[in-house]
């Protein structure tokens, strides 16, 4: 039985109506980078300051990337999928062995490629930009949609 703590069959799919149909990314490799989420630091220090320490404030958050390799066989199926999507604000979902998932908006930001000379196999580097908020949903949780609308868990 896979531990709870196992990222093993961790999934990332894409949605361009709204998550009423999910298209998955091809063969993931190895590990999925989410985040850093950050809350920028607003700098409120005053010359009146006596203590000769600056003062913080929080401010905006920094909602990240997504980053991951996926197997990359340069003209298949899934390798036009991801070009022809680049740049294209969508909704996204990653889905853990858990079923828990977090939804967000964001695009593609870059699309590389590392091809070994034979010790291992071509993969394309994918970084997707987050816009907004992650919306985490644990089983059975309902969504809810960007009209505002409830809907099942999927």
């Amino acid at each position: 039985m896979a531990s709870v703590y196992d990222g093993f069959g961790t999934k990332i799919e894409y949605s361009d109506d709204d998550g009423t149909t999910w298209t998955p990314v091809g063969c993931i490799r190895d590990a999925i980078e989410v985040g850093p989420v950050e809350v920028e630091d607003i700098d409120i220090t005053c010359h009146s300051t006596t203590d000769n320490f600056r003062k913080y404030a929080p401010g905006l958050v920094e909602p990240g990337e997504v980053t991951f390799d996926v197997l990359r066989a340069p003209g298949d199926t899934d390798d036009e999928a991801l070009y022809s999507i680049f740049g294209q604000e969508l909704l996204w979902k990653i889905t853990y062995t858990n079923n828990t998932t977090e939804e967000f908006s964001g695009y593609v930001k870059s699309k590389g490629s590392n091809i070994p000379m034979g010790d291992g196999p071509m993969l394309t580097n994918i970084t997707i930009k987050i816009n907004g908020k992650i919306t985490m949903t644990t089983p059975g949780t309902p969504r809810t949609k960007k009209n505002g609308k409830a809907d099942a868990a999927k």
